[in-house]
């Protein structure tokens, strides 16, 4: 018997290793966990015992329709999941190289090394009151 599922095709070469991973197995088994699931929130009470029982007693292959019209998507989730992560991984290095440039320019501008400085107007920019000859670098803080 040849395996015709959409998913896994040949990719198991044995019968028992088929059987093992065909999908409406795979699925039964996913149904398994949701029965479990609703009897251990029986116990626990966590939902009401009818409807505890209504879910383990639809919790079987045999009931599914034999197609659920499912089609195969052109593109693996993964993969779509793949670009927002890289987009978001390539605005986290911008931003952390920002704010080091950032760290650079404001240690640049201390009175001990300047190499660097802001234009000073003494009504707009103001020094540090406890010693006057320090300019505070307002304008490259924010």
């Amino acid at each position: 018997m040849k395996h015709t599922g959409l998913l896994l095709k040949d990719a198991y070469g044995t019968e028992a290793m088929r059987a093992v991973w065909d999908e409406r197995n795979m699925v039964q088994k996913w149904l398994d966990v949701e029965a479990a699931i609703a009897g251990a929130q029986k116990e626990l009470e966590l939902i009401p015992g009818e409807v505890a029982d209504k879910i383990i007693a639809k919790c079987t292959v045999d009931k599914l329709p034999p197609d659920l019209g499912l089609e195969v998507s052109d593109i693996d989730l993964h993969q779509r999941i793949d670009r927002f992560s890289e987009l978001l991984n390539i605005l986290a290095l911008i931003g952390a190289t920002l704010g080091q440039l950032g760290l650079e320019i404001r240690d640049l501008q201390r009175t001990e090394i300047a190499e660097v400085g802001e234009p000073w107007e003494s009504g707009k920019h103001h020094s540090s009151s406890t010693m006057p000859h320090k300019r505070i670098p307002t304008s490259s803080e924010w």
